[in-house]
């Protein structure tokens, strides 16, 4: 009986999922989600997301819980230093941060702050906005991605990364089956984020670009140890049908970011269209 309950919860839960994809779906990329027949690689994260399969992936999903599968795949040198964490932003001693670092939560998507200069900052008001984020559910409040839905919320403090001119360049390696496929390049994407490039594997650029920010003109150099970088994304991503593996390159050195398991939300379009059927065909559900 316990067990027909379960099944019964998860068949309503699914379904009022489903529903409010379909809404958002059409708000965003103003078309019909294929449910029956998805070719698209959106299409098919928006199935990869509602399964249940996708909780037991939490660990992925966690900022926190995941630098144990980094250190395990690739070596703890590649994480970045973290000053504390903390279960509400009552507990933050400002006094024992240095002048500068980055206060995050672990349980979703673009809840972050970044201080260059702490005694220029509010504190209540950078606790006020810690404490809500971490009353939200990030599976209930945004896209109903089911991988966020265990996560319990901590708040952490990271090092402020900069390369030596003042800049932080960042890749993001989209991986299906744990091999890259495209890369995207930005810089200063916490500060001052306005432009991206993607690439291939060999740092050749691609045609299209991928949300709604436009791409740069500018000519990025090949970074020297994009080599290692992808090799470290591969190993992160191992096991996983799809990951977007996210490295800082300061000065040659790798640091680690996250791991999105359904990028975008799976609600990000491509310009050309045609890039996101291409994509989709190498995304096998």
């Amino acid at each position: 009986m316990i067990r027909l309950f379960r099944k019964i919860k998860e068949f309503i839960t699914y379904r009022q999922d489903r529903a409010f994809t379909d809404k958002q779906y059409w708000q965003f990329m103003h078309k019909k989600m294929n449910w029956t027949n998805p070719q698209t690689l959106n299409e098919k994260i928006q199935l990869y997301k509602l399964s249940k399969d996708m909780e037991g992936l939490w660990p992925y999903a966690d900022k926190l819980a995941v630098r144990k599968i980094v250190k395990k795949r690739v070596g703890s040198k590649i994480l970045n230093k973290v000053y504390g964490i903390w279960k509400s932003a009552s507990e933050i001693n400002f006094k024992k941060l240095p002048k500068r670092f980055v206060l995050k939560t672990n349980h979703g998507s673009a809840m972050y702050i970044v201080i260059k200069d702490k005694s220029t900052i509010n504190e209540e008001g950078v606790r006020h906005m810690l404490n809500y984020w971490l009353n939200i559910n990030y599976y209930e409040w945004y896209g109903k991605e089911r991988q966020y839905n265990l996560i319990v919320p901590k708040i952490f403090c990271e090092r402020y990364l900069e390369d030596k001119n003042k800049k932080l360049f960042f890749l993001l390696f989209f991986c299906f089956d744990g091999q890259v496929h495209f890369i995207h390049f930005t810089v200063d994407r916490f500060t001052n984020h306005k432009r991206k490039n993607f690439y291939d594997r060999n740092w050749k650029r691609l045609p299209f670009t991928l949300g709604p920010l436009p791409s740069s003109d500018k000519k990025y150099p090949k970074p020297k140890n994009l080599s290692k970088m992808i090799d470290v994304a591969e190993k992160l991503s191992s096991g996983l049908k799809l990951a977007r593996v996210d490295l800082y390159n300061v000065d040659g050195k790798i640091y680690f970011g996250e791991i999105t398991l359904t990028p975008g939300n799976g609600m990000d379009i491509f310009h050309p269209v045609k890039y996101d059927r291409h994509y989709g065909s190498l995304f096998k559900l």
